[in-house]
């Protein structure tokens, strides 16, 4: 982080001191191809520069000489005496490298000092004076230091002699710049977020970044010139670099602003999104939406009456601007586009409702598409065919569960008559006197296995008498709390086998239920013995009962001894699935099918819920 910083600091520093030095070597090459001076034959005496500078002693040496006639115009607000020492000091021929006379009527009535030879020379008649005179001012082929002359005079020259470096170091500092912004470019956006400053419309950020150049580069220019002009210190270059400095300085600080900011946007994609035109969109789409949501309520028939409302303000408007001109042929079109809509919209209506019937498992009416006509029509039919399809599907479908259901209930009463004879039969031969060990263990296994093919299809009967409701409830109000540890009693010894410890947590205070007793003794077996089998060993089993509104909730939590992350909730509560993939254990994959529709029978319902290996049981029933 620190080297980042590092670095980028580098680079901040490179881009102002390429983009001064690109700045002074642009405006020397600049004000050279203006005033001619890349010539081979120019000299400074020739230039713009040496003429604007010397009429700038113009004004001062005319107060100068006011002060010795005895006329006191206080031009810069100090005292006579101290203006007249200033200038005295100034215009000395030590100090000054101008002669500058007045004259009249071709006579010299006042001059600094005078000079033989000059390689400068302006006349021009002042208009400042009254009687009015002639400035002359001439400079000497060879200057001296003191004055702002001699300081032009070596920056002239040096520009003139050293051109090529000039434009050296305008082509390096242009390179060295273009490198630095592109690597700051490169670097900005690394913590993948915009900032403030970034937020501000794409749009206004430019014409904000323009302006500010602009205001700023003229703010320079009207300072170089009033320097150039205004001041005769020696010093005054000197404040004019300056100037192009500071400026330099501001401009550089506003380009690497600028530029990171549409590097960060682009890197983040962002550009595009902070445009004006994007906010606009967005504007108007969040307001499209709101209409949408404020109205989504309202019918298409009061949709349609609100636009009519205002499609006849509008003609009113419309009228009222063209004298009524046009108002009739605009309002019959408006009618004809609403009588055209309205009818649309009647016709949606229709779909809507039909397919509203439809999502609530109605499919036995079907939707009338004879005043309609299009892609409406084919959409009816559509629609139509789909209901018809459907209504068939539910019919094979219920046909197929009755045929199933019949099947299995057949075929387990089939299975009772010759199943029973055979337990008849083994229960005979267990009170037989057998001699042959082998003989006794066989009977073990066949009465064994003939309790279970009879707990089998006694659970088939039941769960398909419980599935189809031919269940008949004998409802009584019995004390949930009371069932609910009678069943933990009864299941108490298997538990402490399997190393389990049942924690009841009873928050209801006594509850009644308006219940067979039967029936939810069978749903609670099914589920304690469910625990029983599945239950991971020396674990804990949760069983809770609360009060909710007007139901009772009753649940039962237990840790799988198999994995069910690949088993599917609402898979379990099918017939014949068993959370024992590998099906070693006893079962019939029914306990849960059919303690669902018992739950069912008495208006509750049952859920499912598996985290890892938690597996939670939540039954919800009606209390009286």
């Amino acid at each position: 982080m620190k080297k980042l910083w590092m670095k980028k600091l580098g680079l901040i520093l490179l881009v102002i001191v390429s983009t001064i030095l690109f700045a002074a070597s642009a405006t020397g090459l600049i004000y050279g191809v203006y005033d001619d001076m890349f010539k081979s034959n120019k000299t400074f005496f020739g230039s713009l520069l040496c003429e604007g500078v010397a009429d700038t002693y113009e004004e001062d040496f005319l107060d100068y000489y006011n002060l010795i006639t005895g006329y006191d115009n206080n031009i810069s607000g100090e005292s006579a005496e101290v203006r007249l020492k200033r200038y005295e000091k100034m215009f000395s021929k030590e100090n000054c490298n101008v002669s500058i006379s007045l004259m009249r009527a071709d006579e010299v009535i006042f001059s600094n000092f005078e000079l033989e030879k000059y390689s400068y020379e302006s006349k021009y008649l002042s208009y400042s004076t009254y009687p009015r005179v002639t400035i002359v001012m001439r400079i000497a082929p060879e200057v001296h230091p003191g004055d702002m002359i001699y300081t032009y005079y070596k920056l002239w020259s040096f520009l003139h002699d050293y051109s090529f470096l000039v434009i050296t170091a305008l082509v390096v500092s242009l390179a060295a710049m273009i490198y630095g912004f592109c690597k700051l470019c490169k670097l900005a956006g690394g913590k993948g977020r915009l900032s403030l400053f970034d937020r501000i419309p794409f749009l206004i950020t430019s014409g904000v970044f323009v302006g500010s150049i602009g205001i700023i580069i003229y703010i320079c220019q009207v300072l170089c010139v009033e320097l150039s002009y205004r001041t005769m210190d020696a010093k005054a270059p000197l404040y004019i670099l300056g100037a192009v400095i500071l400026t330099s300085v501001i401009v550089s600080a506003l380009l690497m602003l600028y530029f990171t900011s549409i590097s960060r946007r682009a890197k983040l994609k962002m550009l595009l999104k902070t445009t004006l035109l994007y906010y606009v969109f967005t504007f108007l789409r969040n307001l499209f939406n709101l209409g949408v949501k404020l109205t989504e309520n309202v019918s298409g028939v009061l949709k349609s009456i609100a636009l009519v409302v205002l499609l006849v303000l509008g003609d009113i408007l419309l009228a009222i601007a063209s004298d009524g001109e046009i108002t009739l042929f605009v309002f019959l079109i408006h009618v004809i586009f609403l009588l055209v809509l309205l009818y649309f919209l009647l016709c949606l209506g229709a779909i809507k409702k039909k397919l509203q019937s439809f999502s609530k498992g109605d499919f036995t009416k079907k939707l009338d598409g004879d005043n309609m006509f299009g892609s409406l029509r084919r959409c009816v039919d559509d629609i139509n065919s789909i209901s018809d399809g459907v209504q068939a599907e539910v019919v094979r479908r219920m046909k197929s569960e009755r045929m199933k259901t019949e099947l299995i209930t057949n075929v387990s009463h089939d299975i009772k008559t010759p199943l029973t004879s055979i337990i008849n039969y083994v229960d005979l031969l267990k009170k037989e006197e057998l001699e042959n060990e082998t003989a006794k263990e066989y009977i073990e296994v066949l009465d064994r296995q003939s309790q279970r093919l009879k707990k089998l299809t006694d659970d088939l009967v039941e769960a398909s008498k419980a599935q189809t409701g031919c269940l008949t409830l004998n409802r009584t109000p019995i004390d949930i709390s009371e069932l609910l540890k009678q069943v933990v009693g009864e299941y108490s010894e298997r538990l402490s086998e399997k190393d389990l410890n049942p924690i009841v947590e009873d928050d209801t205070g006594g509850v009644t239920l308006n219940a067979d007793g039967r029936l939810m003794w069978r749903v609670l077996d099914n589920l304690f013995s469910n625990v029983c089998k599945y239950s991971l060993e020396g674990t804990r089993v949760y069983i809770g009962m609360k009060k909710i509104d007007e139901m009772c909730e009753i649940s039962i939590t237990n840790y799988s001894k198999y994995p069910l992350s690949t088993i599917d909730e609402d898979e379990l509560f099918e017939r014949f699935v068993r959370g024992d993939a590998s099906r070693n254990t006893e079962g019939s994959g029914l306990g849960l099918s059919i303690a669902r529709s018992l739950v069912e029978l008495h208006e509750g319902n049952m859920e499912l819920k598996i985290d890892s290996d938690l597996f939670k049981i939540k039954i919800m029933l009606p209390l009286i």
